[in-house]
């Protein structure tokens, strides 16, 4: 079983009146419902805010509706403002659509006396404790409901929560911790940003990160580099990713290396450090990991502990990678957050000139999974 909600709201230019709510409004409720409500309780906050809870008598599949008018001083031309939440459960009503959600909001406005309601608004029906929830969230914390039409692969390793599915809008899609991290349709969106045009025949190139395999498998089709190095540290992202993506990895999964590639399952720091160690250089880098966190504060001093790992982590992979780039030609190829967060990609742009005394150019993108538009950074160390 699962439980839906519809959510409703009404600019009112007066106080809600008890006879429109007995008499109109729960009567609109039960004969668009069929269902016969009774009232289970009345609170009044204050002078004019309160709470009305009202539920079905069918005690075996609830109906519950919670009616709530909130005291509005702030506007001249408003009174109040009511919201309605109507919970069900899926049981029930299996077939009620938006279409039928936008009818009840009419039929509901029209309870009101003429002049009443400034304005209406409803929201599409929203289905809650599914086991796998199709309601993701964008950078800026937006809800974003995604149609999956089945789930493929969902497990969890020690690094992070697994799941691919596939999706009307975006063919099937690799999520890591709830977050969409590529879709079969971005390749041209988020995987050729991440590129920025450069040409990379001939060139050396290591690919932190990287694990749904699209970027490796973009610059293999397309140029003719002299060796490219991708190393992951989750193997189980990769299994599930040339098993279930195979469109996005292709074939280079199959045997992990070839004659100009490799694909490692380890730690890039580590591997980097090593590296370092025998003055390995490269063309390009891509820092094709975790995603630029929000931060809480412009003060990186008072951001939280989470946070604080994940921008110790874009320096350290920033810092190394900047001591493995071929002096004056060599790029670091990044991604970073959402253009809707840019107290996030400040910080970064900080972090690259301030920090780290490198040039940057910046690139923005719609990436069609992701539903927003995405940005993208190269940077160039200092020829010094």
């Amino acid at each position: 079983m699962t439980v839906k909600t519809i959510l409703l709201d009404f600019r009112l230019k007066k106080n809600l009146d008890q006879d429109v709510l007995d008499n109109k409004i729960i009567s609109t409720f039960e004969e668009y419902f069929k269902i016969s409500l009774f009232r289970v309780s009345h609170n009044i906050l204050n002078n004019f805010s309160q709470i009305w809870i009202y539920s079905d008598k069918d005690s075996n599949s609830p109906f519950i509706i919670s009616i709530k008018s909130w005291d509005n001083t702030q506007e001249k031309e408003i009174s109040s403002i009511l919201t309605m939440n109507i919970e069900y459960s899926s049981k029930r009503f299996t077939e009620l659509l938006t279409c039928d959600v936008i009818e009840l909001e009419k039929r509901l406005t029209e309870c009101f006396p003429q002049g009443f309601c400034d304005k209406a608004k409803s929201f599409p029906v929203i289905e809650r404790g599914l086991e796998f929830s199709d309601y993701l969230t964008t950078s800026d914390n937006r809800i974003v409901q995604y149609n999956y039409e089945r789930v493929l692969f969902s497990q969890s390793s020690i690094y992070q929560d697994i799941m691919i599915v596939d999706t009307i809008d975006h063919g099937r899609m690799l999520l890591l911790d709830d977050l969409v991290n590529l879709a079969e349709n971005d390749t041209s969106f988020y995987t050729q940003s991440l590129m920025f045009g450069n040409d990379f025949d001939g060139k050396d190139i290591l690919i932190l990160g990287g694990g749904d395999g699209g970027l490796l498998k973009e610059i293999l089709d397309n140029y003719k580099p002299a060796f490219v190095t991708m190393i992951d540290i989750d193997e189980l992202v990769i299994k599930a990713v040339k098993e279930h993506m195979p469109s996005v990895c292709g074939e280079y999964f199959n045997d992990m290396q070839g004659s100009n590639y490799e694909v490692i399952i380890g730690d890039a720091f580590q591997y980097m450090e090593e590296r370092i160690k025998e003055r390995k250089t490269y063309d390009f880098i891509f820092g094709d990991l975790t995603d630029t966190p929000v931060p809480s504060s412009s003060n990186m001093n008072e951001i939280g502990i989470d946070d604080k790992f994940k921008w110790d982590l874009i320096c350290s992979a920033l810092s190394k990678s900047i001591r493995l780039l071929k002096p004056a030609e060599g790029k670091y190829l990044t991604h970073c957050n959402g253009k809707s967060v840019p107290l996030a990609l400040k910080t970064f742009e900080n972090l690259v000139t301030q920090k780290f005394n490198c040039s940057y150019e910046r690139k923005e993108t719609f990436v069609p999974s992701f539903m927003e538009i995405w940005v993208f950074y190269e940077v160039s160390p200092s020829a010094s």
